[in-house]
């Protein structure tokens, strides 16, 4: 019987969590964990948590989402 688990699928050995594209788009702002939690108004153990996948925010918030979408357009 064949493994089929044994490769990666279709490229995704290389994409990016959540977590991941948050502290690069972070970084690449110059913000602290700090500044982007006061920007989305959140704790800073809040962004830390998404940054390393403890947790996820909440997409339903309206005003997350507004926020999230403002601050990765400004790339």
């Amino acid at each position: 019987m064949e493994n089929f688990a044994t490769e990666p699928i279709g490229g995704m050995e290389n994409y990016m969590n959540f977590g991941e594209v948050l502290q690069t788009k972070r970084k690449s702002m110059g913000l602290t964990q700090e500044d982007l939690a006061d920007k989305l108004f959140v704790s800073s153990k809040t962004i830390s948590n998404w940054e390393t996948n403890k947790t996820t925010p909440d997409i339903d918030n309206v005003r997350f989402k507004d926020n999230i979408s403002t601050l990765f357009y400004m790339l």
